[in-house]
């Protein structure tokens, strides 16, 4: 019975060991949300790259693949991406001496509706409106991150911030999903994380 009960504790000891060391459902939970983030904006951007070197190379275009590379960055950056991803190429499309009006109009509009119809319509299928960050954060983070990392932190500041969202909007705390509230550009009102307000009622005075 001693031998036993010196067993209990080795025993109670390792049970706890490995309970903490598994992770808990709020950790694996965040973890698919940023997994499914990640391989997500991956697939985006190869599709949007995919897409870029399809009609550069369609209309002859120099440089096709190298545009088609940046495009696959530049996904990462929303709003500020797609507009480089559009303007770097057209330099070469209006000075190649082969081309004409005609093709430069029709590269800048393909390539227009192509991002348009990738960032507004399919992300969104994708991802939801819990994964949009308000374009102020998104220039706040782009600075930060670029004056840390500079040209690699310009690119990964998008990611890092919405995996920053992604685990506040997990914690189920009042200041965690508040900050949260702020990376969305206040998407809901203050008096929404603040403790309700205990009514005054009027005090009544009893006769004795």
């Amino acid at each position: 019975d001693d031998a036993a009960d010196d067993r209990a504790p080795d025993g109670s000891m390792e049970q706890r060991a490995r309970s903490t060391s598994k992770p808990s459902a709020f950790t694996r939970r965040v973890d698919r949300q940023i997994n499914a983030y990640i391989k997500g904006k991956i697939a985006l951007s190869v599709l949007v790259a995919a897409l870029t070197a399809g009609l550069l190379c369609t209309l002859r275009v120099d440089l096709w693949l190298a545009f088609s590379v940046v495009a696959f960055f530049a996904n990462f950056v929303p709003n500020i991406g797609a507009v480089v991803a559009v303007v770097l190429p057209m330099p070469v499309i209006i000075i190649d001496p082969d081309g004409n009006s005609f093709n430069s109009f029709l590269a800048f509009a393909s390539l227009c509706v192509m991002h348009a119809v990738v960032g507004n319509v399919v992300e969104p299928i994708l991802f939801g409106h819990s994964m949009q960050l308000h374009p102020v954060v998104v220039l706040l983070s782009l600075m930060i991150w670029g004056f840390i990392w500079g040209i690699p932190g310009c690119v990964l500041a998008v990611p890092i911030t919405a995996i920053l969202r992604i685990y506040l909007q997990s914690i189920d705390h009042p200041l965690s999903l508040a900050l949260a509230n702020i990376l969305d550009g206040f998407a809901r009102p203050v008096s929404a994380f603040l403790p309700p307000s205990v009514p005054d009622y009027p005090s009544v005075a009893y006769k004795v």
